[in-house]
Parts: structure tokens; sequence; C-alpha cells
């Protein structure tokens, strides 16, 4: 069931309550009239809870750009950005031993030709397991480095 809160929610998405409108249980106590005429209780129950849960969404999505994209002291979205600067620079180091794997395998004329390149190309590009302090080192790295503002 819809809330009057969350159909306020859909419908007026800019109104904050309490300085927009007041509710009282699930009536509207007050209601600001710059948002036009409250709406009636058959606009409330028009609203699908499908619609509640994409404006919902919507908050969510918006509130998460805010935090990645902020600059300011807190450093909320600096540390996402570092985070996820962290994790690219890990994928590519997996996308470039792929592509030297291609490589050695569009090389290889025979299966132990293919099986000494291989094992050549596995020393000089090796992929260890990574620890989660060498994670917390990467990303305070970027953090330091100022790769993340």
């Amino acid at each position: 069931m819809v809330t009057t809160a969350d159909a306020l929610l859909v419908l007026y998405p800019a109104a904050v309550q309490p300085a927009d409108y007041m509710l009282t249980g699930n009536t509207i106590g007050q209601w600001n009239p710059a948002f036009g005429p409250q709406p009636t209780q058959a606009q409330l129950d028009a609203v699908t809870q499908a619609q509640v849960d994409a404006a919902k969404a919507a908050i969510r999505r918006t509130a998460a750009a805010e935090i990645f994209g902020r600059t300011e002291l807190a450093g909320d979205g600096q540390i996402l950005r570092a985070v996820v600067l962290t994790l690219v620079d890990e994928i590519n180091l997996l996308r470039q031993r792929l592509a030297a794997q291609d490589a050695e395998v569009a090389a290889a004329t025979t299966l132990a030709n293919l099986k000494s390149g291989w094992a050549t190309m596995a020393s000089a590009r090796p992929v260890p397991d990574r620890t989660p302090a060498q994670a917390k080192n990467a990303i305070t790295s970027k953090l330091n480095s100022g790769g993340a503002d």
C-alpha cells in the first residue's frame, strides 16, 4: 500500500516535509500553495508502488552521483573515485594479460610452441593475488597522488 508520504514524493518530488507540507498520519494537514492546489485523495490513491519505487531509485541515483562528484572537504567522492581508479588499474592489468595470451595463441604453430610461449608470457606478466592491504595501499596512493581529485 502506498502511503501519503510516498504518493507526495511521486507527485511533488521537490516538496519537502515539513516546509512544504505537514502530514498527520496519512492526512495532509498543511500544504504549501506554491506547489499548486493540494492533491486530492483520488490523486494520491492513483499513485502505484512501481511509481514510488522508481522515484526512490531516482533519489538514490542522484544522491550517489552527488557523492561521487563531491570535491569539498568531506572526501566521500574522492574515496569513491580512488576505489574506481584502483579497480580500473587492476582490470587493465588483466586485460593486458589476456591480450598477451591471445597473441601467444595466435603466434603458436605447434602445441609445444604454444606451451613455451605461454610459459614465457606468464612469467613476464604474472598476475598474483591481491591482499586487502595491497588494495588499501593502492587506494591510498590514488588519494595521495591527487589522481582522484
